[in-house]
């Protein structure tokens, strides 16, 4: 069962788990409220029509919580706090199971089994009842419960969360992963200009943005390091349908297609550049106060050194000869033989491909013109991508 719930898409995936969080959240309160009870509020059902009930309500409950997460995923409220957003959904909930109560009396209304009269006398009587009182202080209390784990999960990632629970990496092992540096071009120059606050402000909403394409994609993030991030994926879910490549080339489409927003607040259209790779990873728990998880490879240092060298070369995504032979065969990308690089720190050199959405599958529209944003921020046109000296910085290898 388990096997199937991670090959659905992610929101399917994610309906499945509320649904399974709720079945076993309600199947508690009717043990507890059936055992040493002869009825719950005077209704005395049988087995099969007690398990009917339970399954109902967990999938009504599964997919109003579902519905609900959804919107508060939306580009309106994704950057609330995170005390807000667990509030508000919990209450949301609650008032969508009242609301449901409420339509229960008004289709018996319109249908002419009752008088309106009758049916608030029945609604009210029904939602003062002590027994459904505490049902909906239960309901109100468990999705407390499940969007506090729901935002830690988004908080830590939901794989490490995971992951630390079940204690997976209390000790050193060694997994095959994708990494991708995305790092934005011209950072330096674009923070010079708009000053620390405003500039976060801008890695904010990029990485915002970055959400969409992160759950289409199956993106595991690693860690955010200023204007960069590091993704990762296993390989079954980085290489099905070129997913890795895709997380680049819908992120980038989605700051495309927000442009008049980015060069509206910040006088800017943010681009990014990215180098990936595949191989064997050393991966642990460190730390007490704070504890995370944490890989240690080549693998990511080469794919680090290749996101300093796309402009050297470019490309706006560069990846390795190991990956480039894990990805299945598309029509969708050209993979664009480099040559034998010798990175900075290697003492070997390394076969390079540079990606780029192919032309005969216009899956991508085609980037906007920069020169307005260019000519805002006085970015000089060979300084799209980071100027000398950021090019020659140390890569941000944990």
């Amino acid at each position: 069962m388990l096997v199937i719930v991670k090959k659905l898409p992610p929101h399917l995936r994610s309906l499945a788990l509320s649904i399974a969080a709720w079945a076993g959240a309600t199947g508690l309160y009717v043990l507890i409220r059936r055992v040493g009870a002869e009825s719950i509020a005077g209704w005395d059902p049988d087995l099969s029509t007690l398990v009917l009930v339970w399954l109902m309500a967990s999938v009504v409950l599964g997919v109003a919580f579902q519905l609900i997460t959804i919107m508060a995923e939306s580009r309106t409220f994704r950057a609330r706090p995170f005390g807000f957003l667990i509030l508000a959904k919990s209450c949301a909930l609650l008032l969508a199971v009242m609301f449901a109560m409420v339509m229960r009396g008004v289709i018996a209304v319109v249908v002419g089994d009752m008088t309106l009269t009758e049916a608030w006398i029945e609604g009210t009587s029904q939602v003062l009842q002590p027994e459904m009182a505490v049902f909906l202080f239960y309901v109100w209390l468990t999705s407390l419960a499940l969007n506090f784990v729901r935002q830690m999960s988004a908080m830590a990632g939901p794989r490490v969360l995971v992951n630390l629970l079940l204690g997976k990496y209390n000790q050193p092992k060694t997994e095959t992963r994708i990494f991708m540096f995305l790092d934005m071009k011209s950072s330096t120059t674009i923070a010079e200009r708009l000053g620390h606050e405003q500039f976060f402000r801008l890695v904010q909403e990029c990485f915002r943005d970055l959400t969409d394409s992160a759950i289409r994609r199956n993106v595991e993030i690693y860690q955010y390091v200023g204007d960069e991030a590091i993704l990762t994926w296993t390989p079954d879910r980085g290489l099905d349908d070129s997913n890795c490549l895709h997380a680049f080339f819908e992120f980038k489409q989605t700051l495309q297609e927000r442009a008049d927003f980015y060069l509206q607040q910040f006088g800017v259209l943010p681009e990014f550049k990215a180098g990936a790779n595949l191989g064997p990873a050393t991966v642990a728990e460190i730390g007490i106060i704070k504890r995370d998880i944490a890989y240690l490879s080549d693998v990511l240092n080469t794919a680090a050194r290749l996101e300093s060298v796309c402009n050297q070369h470019g490309a706006e995504l560069l990846i390795t000869e190991s990956l480039r032979a894990g990805l299945p065969e598309t029509e969708e990308f050209d993979c664009s033989f480099i040559g034998d690089l010798d990175l900075r720190g290697k003492n070997e050199t390394i076969k390079v491909y540079a990606v780029e959405p192919s032309e005969s599958a216009g899956s991508y529209q085609a980037p906007r013109d920069q020169d307005d944003a260019a000519n805002r921020l006085d970015v000089p046109h060979g300084s799209r991508g980071h100027n000398a000296a950021v090019d020659q910085k140390t890569p941000k290898v944990p």
